[in-house]
């Protein structure tokens, strides 16, 4: 359902004097799901269904949570970990005390000028591992070698996913190809990442999401990804899990 939910704010956003509703109804059925999105009014395009009635999303004020004092621990597993924003996650672990980073990508590669600067986090070992994230195979291996302490013998303690790839393109002029090359790394990489960690004792699970999973329009692929992150991640906090999806806006 969720990748649907950002294919249909696509298609609204892209043609928007269109008429094109979202309605989540796990367990009913097609004429109960049609009944409940043909009694929505035009200014409702989502609902949440169920037998106690349809639900509409809302936007509230979230304050940030103060920031702990106790700092980071543990071995960090980083998918697209060797690209410009997992070098910055990358760095930030460290100074707060990571005992191990693990950068994950397709190349297993970072940069010489890169390695130069992860080299001055004092305590934490570095090290890149070659990783699809779109091949669920491959990410199950990472986390298990991963969750028996990598190299160093430190405990896993954290994963971020923030493998992905961008390719702007209106709906209509979506390939299959096209399609699954920007899903994959992100949907695809997210829901691995959490059946291959679902019984670990993660103290953080963060997802990298996209404000395109919410105001969705010329990035059909990308919000349908994006909001695939944001349901697993409500999925695991669902389940006592620790769990975080952020819709980052530009980085720049």
């Amino acid at each position: 359902h969720a990748g649907l939910l950002g294919l249909a704010r696509t298609a609204r956003a892209e043609a928007p004097g269109s008429r094109r509703s979202h309605v989540d109804g796990a367990g009913l059925s097609a004429a109960e799901l049609v009944a409940v999105a043909s009694a929505l009014p035009p200014t409702e395009p989502e609902a949440v269904a169920g037998n106690g009635g349809a639900r509409v999303p809302r936007l509230s004020r979230l304050d940030a949570p103060p920031e702990g004092s106790s700092g980071v621990g543990g071995l960090q597993l980083l998918t697209g970990g060797t690209g410009g924003v997992g070098l910055l996650v990358a760095k930030w672990l460290g100074d707060r005390g990571a005992a191990g980073l693990v950068l994950a990508s397709r190349g297993g590669r970072v940069a010489p000028t890169e390695r130069a600067r992860l080299a001055s986090l004092a305590g934490c070992a570095v090290r890149a591992a070659a990783c699809d994230a779109a091949e669920e195979a491959e990410v199950r291996r990472l986390v298990a070698w991963a969750s028996a302490g990598g190299d160093g013998g430190a405990r896993l303690a954290g994963v971020w996913h923030a493998a992905g790839v961008l390719a702007d393109g209106l709906l209509r002029s979506q390939t299959a190809q096209a399609f699954r090359r920007v899903y994959a790394p992100k949907a695809v990489g997210g829901w691995g990442l959490q059946r291959a960690s679902a019984a670990s004792p993660l103290e953080a699970c963060v997802l990298f999401s996209s404000i395109s999973a919410l105001i969705a329009g010329g990035a059909a692929s990308y919000s349908a990804a994006n909001c695939c992150l944001d349901a697993t991640s409500a999925l695991r906090r669902a389940g006592g899990l620790a769990s975080s999806s952020v819709q980052w806006g530009p980085w720049g």
